[in-house]
């Protein structure tokens, strides 16, 4: 399995500042993908994973920005490396 970045939240930036607070909602949203990740091998983002996310046979891959037929991948070949998702 492959590392996940878990961007730290910018400077001075209040933690629970309100629903409306995008730094702490977008740090919250990756390390949800990190512990998903972590525990299940499914992670989640934006745009196609193919030559961007190393993944093992199996992993899936839903696709925030896709669209009919391109919102759910599954890792089918080259593990250890970016390539092998396909759309389904």
């Amino acid at each position: 399995m492959g590392f996940v970045l878990i961007k730290p939240y910018p400077p001075r930036t209040p933690l629970l500042e309100g629903a409306g607070n995008v730094p702490w909602s977008g740090w919250f949203s990756d390390l949800r993908t990190a512990i998903n990740l972590l525990i299940t091998g499914n992670r989640e983002g934006i745009g196609n994973p193919n030559g961007q996310l190393v993944g093992d046979v199996g992993d899936t891959f839903r696709r925030r920005d896709g669209g009919v037929g391109s919102s759910f991948y599954v890792k089918e070949s080259d593990p250890g490396l970016a390539s092998g998702w396909v759309a389904k």
